[in-house]
């Protein structure tokens, strides 16, 4: 650290100095680190409590605490391609949505 701290865009404690980026951070796209021992042990405490008989009795007891569990686990956004035909009848409208991972190259 003792390099660092005659670096001039840090102060004397080593710190960067206000209105440096510091560095390049993490690669845009790359999630937070996450050690596979705790989500090991949070599937552990799952099963210890019930797993999903556990999840349904949230459900019921807490369901503003099960909607933003399953808030959190759901994606953000769903890309879709969307066809959509209508037939010679005046209300009725089919639509078909295509999963991206499911369609042929272009």
């Amino acid at each position: 650290m003792t390099d660092k701290i005659s670096d001039e865009n840090r102060d004397p404690k080593g710190l960067f100095l206000p209105g440096n980026r510091g560095g390049p951070g993490r690669p845009k796209g790359r999630g937070n680190l996450f050690p596979m021992s705790l989500k090991d042990d949070i599937l552990e405490a799952y099963q210890q409590l019930g797993g999903i008989a556990w999840l349904v009795q949230l459900g019921r007891a807490e369901p503003q605490v099960f909607a933003a569990l399953l808030a959190r686990l759901l994606p953000k956004q769903l890309e879709a391609d969307i066809e959509v035909t209508q037939s010679t009848g005046p209300t009725r409208i089919e639509m078909v949505i295509i999963d991206p991972a499911q369609r042929g190259p272009d």
